[in-house]
């Protein structure tokens, strides 16, 4: 077998690196990232525990390690939009199909870009996160570790402001003066694929064009799909009487209730990220207060 000269030598190597990380990098930017599920958990003010179960998916015909990461996640659908988590990834690999499961305490370094997010998340039906970290990749027989830029994108399902919200086993108190006259189940669609553990939620509740008081739901955790909690209210009976009796709820018995959160507590703090996204458009709840009052519509 012919011998190699130094320079031929020279080239074949340069060939190697300048060929081993091109392909490296294409292959990770071929990976197809699946988020399955969010849970967002013990929410403080400044904080909380994020777990996302995820998996890649490559093609397979590249062996190689890759080290753990610093993930930055954008809201994709703003422009100019500044970081509003940052996520450890542990090491992974190439193999064809691998689970990556995340569990960490987060703190929120840009409270604002956090807002951004969730009243994003809360308003929309879908919206965009893109995931952008720098790592290194160690192809199987090599010793050397190649610079390699993780960038994805996620399409995710928004809360899409809550509709096909429901009141059902609604009960008024009509003799009650002040305080807590109201109660219910909601029934409330979550068509995302985060747990979003919100705590105590107050609405200010509007109906006929005035605010008739406020709604309260404690322990709120909110899950995928039907969650079914119960609620209380104190409500302004008057004003209610009122919104019924103009149209067209005089015709229907059904009086359209706005709902705006105006305080979110977990465990005793107000956190401000949840907040900002309750708080930041209306939710509307179809309620037949004929039916539960007993009463025939009228105008």
């Amino acid at each position: 077998m012919p011998k190699m000269s130094s320079s031929t030598n020279a080239e074949f190597l340069d060939s190697i690196f300048v060929g081993v990380p091109k392909i490296g990098q294409s292959k990770v930017n071929a990976a197809k990232l699946d988020i399955q599920g969010v849970n967002v958990l013990d929410a403080a003010p400044d904080q909380y525990l994020m777990q996302i179960n995820s998996t890649i998916e490559t093609d397979g015909t590249v062996h190689a390690d890759i080290d753990p990461f610093e993930g930055k996640m954008y809201l994709d659908d703003v422009d100019n939009a500044p970081a509003f988590a940052t996520v450890q990834f542990p090491p992974t690999n190439a193999n064809k199909h691998q689970d990556v499961n995340i569990s960490q305490t987060v703190k929120i370094d840009d409270l604002e870009a956090f807002k951004q997010f969730n009243i994003a998340f809360f308003q929309k039906q879908n919206l965009t996160v893109r995931i952008s970290g720098k790592t290194k990749l160690q192809p199987a027989g090599l010793s050397r570790k190649y610079d390699v830029d993780f960038t994805k994108y996620q399409t995710l399902n928004g809360l899409n402001l809550l509709q096909g919200t429901k009141l059902k086993d609604a009960k008024v108190n009509l003799t009650a003066q002040t305080g807590e006259n109201f109660k219910g189940v909601a029934e409330i669609h979550n068509p995302s694929h985060f747990t979003l553990d919100l705590g105590n939620v107050t609405f200010a509740t509007f109906a006929g064009g005035n605010n008739v008081g406020n709604l309260t739901i404690n322990n709120l955790l909110l899950v995928p799909d039907v969650n079914n909690v119960p609620i209380s209210a104190a409500l302004n009976q008057s004003l209610v009487l009122k919104a019924l009796g103009q149209k067209p709820a005089c015709e229907t018995g059904i009086v359209s209730m706005k709902l705006l959160g105006t305080e979110v507590m977990n465990h005793g703090k107000q956190t401000p990220y949840f907040l900002a996204a309750l708080g930041s458009a209306n939710q509307t709840v179809d309620i037949n207060l004929s039916e539960i009052l007993g009463i025939k519509p009228a105008c």
